[in-house]
C-alpha cells in the first residue's frame, strides 16, 4: 500500500477489504453445499443444474470445461477442490491488486 496514506485511509481500506472479505465468505457458503468447507465439481454440478452460473444451452462438454475453468481459478493446490482458504486468499489479492491499482492513478 502506498506510504503517503493517512492512518484514517489506512483504517478505511482495512475495513473495507474486511466486509468485501466476510462476502466472499458468504457467498463461498452458498457454494459449499455439503458444509465440509470446500467446493468440488459436484457441488458446482448441482448448482449448474440449478440453472446458476452456466447457460442452459450449453452442452455437456461446455459445461464441464467452465466447470474445469472455475475450479482451475481457485484450486491453487492442485486437488480439484476449492478450499475456503483458497477462495478468501483469491479474493483478498483482487481487492489489494484493485486499491493498489487505484492509488497508482
Amino acid at each position: 500500500m502506498a506510504s503517503n496514506l493517512s492512518d484514517a485511509d489506512r483504517e478505511q481500506i482495512a475495513v473495507a477489504r474486511t466486509a468485501a472479505l466476510a462476502q466472499a465468505e458468504e457467498a463461498f457458503g452458498k457454494l459449499d453445499i455439503n458444509n465440509d468447507g470446500e467446493v468440488d465439481r459436484e457441488e458446482i454440478m448441482a448448482l449448474a443444474s440449478q440453472g446458476m452460473g452456466l447457460p442452459e444451452q450449453a452442452n455437456e462438454a461446455a459445461k464441464e470445461k467452465k466447470i474445469k475453468e472455475f475450479l482451475d481459478s481457485f484450486d491453487t493446490d492442485g486437488d480439484g477442490k476449492i478450499q475456503k482458504s483458497e477462495w478468501l486468499a483469491f479474493f483478498g489479492q483482487l481487492f489489494d491488486s484493485v486499491i493498489e491499482a487505484g492509488l497508482s492513478q
